[in-house]
């Protein structure tokens, strides 16, 4: 996974490529991208072409064990926790009646 910056880590880099919301439980295949386990469950489970990535195709010849990637998990969460702490810090955007 690739860092913007110095050490910071925008939300599309954490992102599922299947639903697009931020990872939950978070699998990583042996190809190295990374998926929401329910996701990429459902993904396998409605194709009639095998298992495959949905991202670059490679194929794997019996369903994949996947286990959830701790540490990306515990990143998907530091995540949700920062941008939660940087809301409050801003409080409510204002809305169309706010501005002048």
């Amino acid at each position: 996974m690739a860092f913007s910056g110095a050490g910071v880590i925008r939300e599309e880099q954490l992102q599922c490529p299947i639903c697009l919301q931020l990872l939950a439980n978070p699998v990583t295949t042996s190809c190295g991208h990374n998926y929401c386990q329910a996701c990429l469950g459902q993904y396998w489970d409605k194709t009639a072409h095998g298992w495959r990535c949905p991202l670059c195709k490679e194929a794997f010849a019996q369903r994949p064990a996947l286990r959830i990637n701790t540490t990306l998990r515990d990143m998907v969460e530091l995540f949700r926790q920062s941008a939660a702490h940087t809301d409050a810090e801003l409080g409510p955007a204002p809305g169309p009646e706010g501005s002048a």
